[in-house]
């Protein structure tokens, strides 16, 4: 039994998920901060951190998406974003994660994706309905709480971060998923549950 699903809720299994997480989510956001597109403003085509925001979601339950929030903090800030606006935008990938972390834990499709019904459920509600409400989020915050963008950008922004996110998540996040979730689930970062 991995040591998750036993003991403590918090101990050196899930302190090691919030620092993993941490640092991938933060390379992720960092390579994302580069394909911003100069169309329009601050729309980030594709964000290769919502791939890990998939696999953390699904592997570490809520301390992945504690790790998440954490990374794509540090991220935003280091791409010149004020703390305020940072930890504002990334409570998007802090649910987004636990969106992801929902289809996992609850619904308890196969992360190897082993049957149609595992593949179904993966294509659509990790893609456009995970991606579809963290883009409502992000998009009202760019446009009403910050303003970068004019009410005239909602379906534009919108639809550009649920296509780029949709398209990394169905690529890269399933690679990593179908080929990584069988090896992690034997060690004991393996989170069972949300918690353990």
């Amino acid at each position: 039994m991995s040591q998750t699903t036993k003991g403590a809720m918090f101990g050196t299994a899930q302190f090691m998920m919030i620092v993993v997480s941490a640092a991938l989510a933060l390379v992720g956001t960092l390579i994302g901060g580069l394909s911003i597109t100069p169309i329009i403003p601050y729309l980030a085509t594709l964000y290769v951190g919502v791939a890990f925001q998939l696999i953390f979601g699904d592997w570490f339950g809520f301390w992945g998406a504690i790790g998440v929030y954490i990374g794509c903090g540090i991220g935003e800030l280091y791409l010149g974003f004020t703390p305020l606006f940072a930890f504002i935008l990334v409570v998007v990938d802090f649910v987004q994660t636990m969106l992801f972390a929902f289809g996992g834990k609850t619904i308890k499709y196969n992360y190897t994706l082993k049957t149609a019904k595992d593949w179904i459920f993966h294509i659509i509600w990790n893609g456009p309905i995970v991606n579809g409400i963290g883009g409502i989020y992000a998009t009202l915050v760019f446009i009403y709480v910050f303003k970068f963008i004019g009410p005239a950008y909602f379906w534009p922004f919108f639809l550009g971060w649920v296509a780029g996110n949709v398209v990394v998540v169905l690529i890269i996040g399933t690679i990593l998923l179908k080929f990584l979730s069988t090896y992690v689930m034997k060690t004991p970062l393996y989170a069972r549950g949300y918690f353990r």
